[in-house]
């Protein structure tokens, strides 16, 4: 374990934000994990090569526009460093392949289960929108190398740092 504080220099240089996954998700990624693919709607804003800490959503947000919006409350306790290694955005849920899947989480594997994914995620913080038009919106792919864990005493364990 190495402090959190020591690696100070590169974790504040290079986690750029915030990936927040629903508890399903976060809880379905394995100790050994070393890919994950994660999608979003639309765009991700995601950039190849910053790190992203991957956090449990405790309680979902909404967001209906600008002025009324709730954040997330999130645990970041045990969450996951990951460094973006690829992106996709703007993409139909035709455009996708077999190996779009491959390091997705463990209930989302196929476009039927990641549309049901995608209507379950965001129902509830888009409350504005239908099912109809959520899955309208296409999606986003990032694909991250898990390179660590936060500790509950915010220590990280570093894989390849």
């Amino acid at each position: 374990m190495v402090n959190l504080i020591e690696r100070n220099t590169y974790l504040k240089s290079q986690i750029l934000n915030v990936i927040r996954l629903q508890p399903e998700d976060f809880n379905s990624i394995k100790k050994n994990t070393t890919f994950l693919n994660h999608f979003n709607l639309q765009s991700s804003g995601h950039d190849v090569g910053i790190a992203y800490l991957l956090t449990k959503i405790l309680k979902r947000g909404y967001f209906k526009s600008k002025e009324d919006q709730v954040l997330p409350e999130l645990d970041i306790k045990n969450s996951y460093v990951g460094v973006c290694v690829e992106v996709k955005n703007n993409l139909s849920y035709n455009d996708l392949t077999k190996e779009d899947f491959k390091f997705s989480f463990s209930h989302i594997k196929d476009v039927e289960s990641l549309k049901k994914a995608i209507i379950d995620r965001y129902s509830s913080s888009m409350p504005n929108l239908s099912k109809e038009e959520i899955l309208s919106l296409g999606i986003s792919l990032t694909k991250l190398k898990i390179i660590g864990k936060l500790s509950k005493d915010h220590t990280t364990s570093q894989k390849d740092l």
